[in-house]
C-alpha cells in the first residue's frame, strides 16, 4: 500500500510519503529535487499563481494524530552515556578532540552518565510515555581499537540489558550504529574517514552488531548526518576529528561515508533482513533555504546550489541515480567519481526497507541562519492511511 500527499506543485513540491510494509513503515519528508535531473529543483522557488494568500496560522494543520504514531526521543552515545574510560571502553575521537580543545573537557566525560544511571534513565522514558528510543552504540565501548574482535563484555551487557529493558517496557529500539564517536585507534591508524579502509572495519562492526542484537532490534540507522562528519570534522575542524583539511579531503571523506553507508545496506538486506525483518536507514541533515521573497534568477540558482550542496551531496547518491548533483559534479573538478558498478550498488539504498530518515533545519531565507531538529518515526497498519 502506497500513500503519497502532494502540497503545492505536484511536480515540484515536497513530497510527504508513506509506504507500508509488514504493517511498519518509517514516515519521513522527501525532497524531489535531490533525485531529478539537475536544476529541476529550481521550480520549487518559484511563486504559484493558483495559491491564495494564507496568514501564518493558516500554514499548519491543526488535527489529531493517529493513535498508531510513535512518540519517542533520540540521543547519541557521547551525549548521554558518559564513563568515557570505565569498565575497558577505548577512546573515542570526541573524548579525544574534546580533551584537546575544551579546558572544561570534565563536563564530557561524565555527560548525563546514562552508562551507570540507566535505571534512572529507563524510568524517565517510563514517565515521557514514549514508544520508542533512538539511541547509538559506542563502537569503542564494544571494541575499544574499533577492530572487530573479542567484544568488551561490559559493554555488551550495557548495551543487552539496554534493548531488553526497553523491550519489557513496550518500547522499539531504533539504534544508530555511527554518531560520529569513531574509535580514536581507527582514526590514528588509519586517518579515520580519509581511508577507504575503515569501510570494511565499519561493516564488520556493523556485522556483529546484527548478529548480537538484531533478533531484538527492528530499526537500524547506519550514519548520523554525514554531512557534520565530513564537513565540519574534516573541513573546518569545529567537530571531532578537528581536522582543518582541503576541500578534497572533505569531499573524499563524503564519499567514504556514502560506501559505508551502501556496504552496510546491502550486508544487512543479503545476510540478515530475509530472518531478522527489520528495517534500515540512514539520517541525513539539510537546511530549507529561499530567495528572500525574491524570483531572481541568481537568487534561485544560489538557493539550488546550497541545496545540492548539503542534501543533495548525500541524498541523490542514496535515494537517487547513484551519483552526485549534476551541480556538484560541473563545479568541482576534483570531486571523486562513483564508476558504473558502484552508482548502482549505491542507488536505492533505502529501497526494500522503506525507511528514512530526515534532519530538517527550518526554512531560511538566503541571508537568515535559524535551524531546528526534525526526526519522526511513524508506524501505520496496512490500509490505515
Amino acid at each position: 500500500m502506497k500513500t503519497v500527499c502532494t502540497a503545492g506543485t505536484p511536480a515540484n513540491e515536497w513530497i510527504f510519503f508513506s509506504i507500508s510494509a509488514r504493517n511498519l513503515t518509517f514516515n519521513t519528508v522527501f525532497i524531489r529535487i535531490v533525485t531529478g535531473f539537475a536544476g529541476e529543483g529550481r521550480s520549487v522557488w518559484k511563486k504559484d499563481p493558483h495559491f491564495s494568500p494564507v496568514s501564518e496560522t493558516q500554514v499548519f494543520l491543526y488535527d489529531t494524530f493517529p493513535k498508531e504514531f510513535l512518540w519517542g526521543i533520540g540521543t547519541g552515545a557521547f551525549q548521554v552515556e558518559g564513563s568515557w574510560r570505565k569498565d575497558g571502553k577505548g577512546s573515542s575521537i570526541w573524548d579525544h578532540f574534546v580533551h584537546s580543545e575544551f579546558r572544561d573537557a570534565d563536563s564530557t566525560d561524565a555527560s548525563s552518565d546514562s552508562y551507570t544511571l540507566l535505571d534512572k534513565d529507563l524510568s524517565a522514558l517510563d514517565f515521557l510515555g514514549v514508544t520508542f528510543y533512538q539511541f547509538s552504540i559506542s563502537w569503542s565501548r564494544l571494541f575499544p581499537t574499533g577492530v572487530v574482535a573479542a567484544p568488551n563484555e561490559k559493554g555488551l551487557q550495557y548495551y543487552n540489558t539496554l534493548i531488553d529493558s526497553l523491550l519489557y517496557r513496550n518500547m522499539d529500539p531504533v539504534v544508530t550504529l555511527y554518531h560520529w564517536d569513531l574509535p580514536l585507534m581507527l582514526q590514528e591508524k588509519y586517518g579515520g574517514w580519509k581511508n577507504e579502509s575503515v569501510i570494511d572495519i565499519f561493516n564488520d562492526y556493523a556485522t556483529f552488531c546484527f548478529q548480537t542484537f538484531g533478533d531484538r532490534v527492528k530499526y537500524w540507522i547506519t550514519i548520523h548526518n554525514p554531512y557534520l562528519v565530513a564537513w565540519h570534522g574534516y573541513g573546518t575542524g569545529i567537530h571531532a576529528p578537528g581536522e582543518r583539511g582541503k576541500i578534497t579531503t572533505v569531499y573524499s571523506v563524503g564519499h567514504n561515508l556514502i560506501k559505508a553507508h551502501a556496504k552496510v545496506w546491502h550486508n544487512y538486506k543479503k545476510q540478515f533482513q530475509p530472518y531478522q525483518k527489520g528495517m534500515m536507514s540512514i539520517v541525513l541533515g539539510s537546511h530549507w533555504i529561499e530567495p528572500n521573497k525574491s524570483e531572481d534568477a541568481l537568487d534561485i540558482s544560489k538557493c539550488q546550489q546550497s541545496m545540492d550542496r548539503v542534501l543533495g551531496w548525500f541524498a541523490k547518491p542514496i535515494h537517487g541515480d547513484g551519483d552526485y548533483p549534476e551541480e556538484l559534479k560541473n563545479e568541482f573538478s576534483f570531486l571523486p567519481r562513483f564508476t558504473e558498478d558502484e552508482k548502482n550498488y549505491i542507488k536505492g539504498t533505502q529501497k526494500g526497507n522503506h525507511s528514512s530518515g530526515l534532519l530538517h533545519t527550518k526554512r531560511k531565507s538566503f541571508k537568515d541562519t535559524l535551524l531546528i531538529l526534525v526526526f519522526a518515526v511513524h508506524k501505520v497498519y496496512r490500509g490505515a492511511v
